[in-house]
């Protein structure tokens, strides 16, 4: 015990020195702001820990439990307030807990001198004739290649050329192409195929040009050693999408462009401010091109981005509440929180960011290492007609007999 505790007083010491090193001193020192309040625990730790104390049985006044006792007079008839105390106390903190985290914003917000101009976040769009301009000037970008669509079974077992003979000889002899896929079929299912010409495999592109819709294709080898059976469905020949197809995207991308050019124009401004610390509107646009594709993507309107913003706002706000509060009986679990937060950007910056990608050779070396945790077992795919015979086999003629008459109309 006493070595885990020594540990961990160390690791905290290291992190603190990591972070006087760096300039993170204070909590306006930290960047990365949005990808910490999208991705890190840290906030809503702390909220729950706000919570566990501003929510208690105990904070509920007096004044409120006789004010609900009196309006609810009917459901505690015959009893006293003492009796019922505790009962209402607790549905009270139900109710509370229900708007805790938007009240308890709207107060700190009442005292940290915040001024907010979400205006700023706001984007022109483009006209209809700057989208059809944009299609116009770049018409080869929506130019489509030549493209087959069918249902593929493939075909993964061990002998995999000899089953694919099978199957396609049973479907020229008049079998479905449905319930050969059950029986020879990776997973036992067709599945659906597009292929662009000039983007697949050369068997597979030798085989399809030369098909037309409805077709059925002999057994076509793939690169990893399966096999592959095809029906062709359609072929849509190369053209240009329309602009009824195309508009909506070409409007993401004119907005993107406005969006570079107005912020750059706008950086300077103040998104919000709180306690007279100004946060920029470049600020935000720098922490928001710093997170992922999918966030992005997420938070790419005006209305998002205004989410995004009053989010940030908020832990602002608790972050800075928190430090003024430490002074009091939470210092320890505050300074912890701190530790934490500090660890998680020391292990961004100094490990996730420095990270590569494993070469080739490692990845044969692991294997060829490691080669029992990859081998699979023999296994076999079957269809099955279950006939029960009863809990204790009471039924097990009449089940018989169905199996044979089933056997029989199967042969």
């Amino acid at each position: 015990g006493y070595r885990q505790m020594v540990t961990q007083l160390a690791a905290e010491q290291i992190i603190q020195e990591w972070a006087s090193s760096q300039g993170i001193t204070q909590r306006e020192d930290v960047q990365h702001g949005l990808k910490d309040l999208l991705e890190n625990a840290s906030v809503s730790q702390l909220m729950d820990q706000l919570h566990e104390k501003e929510i208690t049985p105990e904070s509920i006044s007096s004044w409120e439990v006789q004010q609900y006792y009196n309006e609810n007079m009917a459901s505690y008839s015959g009893k006293s307030l003492a009796e019922v105390e505790a009962e209402i106390r607790q549905i009270l903190v139900s109710r509370k807990d229900e708007d805790f985290f938007e009240n308890y914003i709207e107060e700190l917000k009442k005292t940290a001198g915040l001024k907010i101009n979400l205006d700023i976040l706001k984007v022109t769009e483009p006209t209809e004739e700057e989208i059809t301009n944009y299609y116009v000037q770049n018409a080869l970008d929506f130019q489509t290649a030549e493209t087959a669509r069918g249902l593929e079974i493939r075909i993964t077992m061990d002998d995999a050329e000899r089953s694919a003979t099978e199957a396609i000889r049973k479907i020229r002899s008049g079998e479905s192409f449905d319930s050969v896929a059950a029986a020879y079929g990776e997973g036992g299912i067709t599945e659906e195929l597009e292929v662009e010409k000039g983007f697949g495999e050369d068997a597979m592109e030798s085989a399809l040009w030369k098909m037309k819709p409805g077709d059925i294709s002999d057994p076509i080898a793939n690169a990893d050693g399966s096999f592959s059976i095809v029906k062709l469905t359609d072929i849509t020949q190369a053209g240009t999408l329309p602009l009824s197809e195309v508009k909506s995207d070409i409007r993401s991308i004119l907005l993107q462009k406005n969006e570079e050019r107005e912020y750059a124009l706008r950086k300077g401004e103040a998104l919000f401010t709180v306690h007279s610390r100004r946060y920029t509107l470049d600020e935000f646009y720098t922490e928001f091109q710093e997170l992922s594709p999918e966030y992005q993507m997420q938070y790419s309107t005006y209305e998002q981005k205004q989410q995004l913003v009053e989010q940030l706002i908020a832990k602002e706000l608790l972050l800075e509440e928190t430090g003024d509060d430490s002074a009091g009986g939470d210092k320890h679990s505050f300074e912890e929180l701190k530790i934490q937060y500090l660890a998680q950007i020391l292990h961004q910056q100094d490990v996730d960011e420095k990270l590569t990608d494993p070469t080739e050779e490692e990845m044969q070396a692991f294997y060829s290492e490691n080669k029992t945790s990859f081998t699979i077992p023999a296994s076999a795919q079957i269809s099955l007609i279950w006939i029960d015979q009863g809990s204790n086999g009471e039924n097990a003629e009449q089940a018989r007999q169905k199996a044979e008459e089933a056997l029989s109309q199967i042969n």
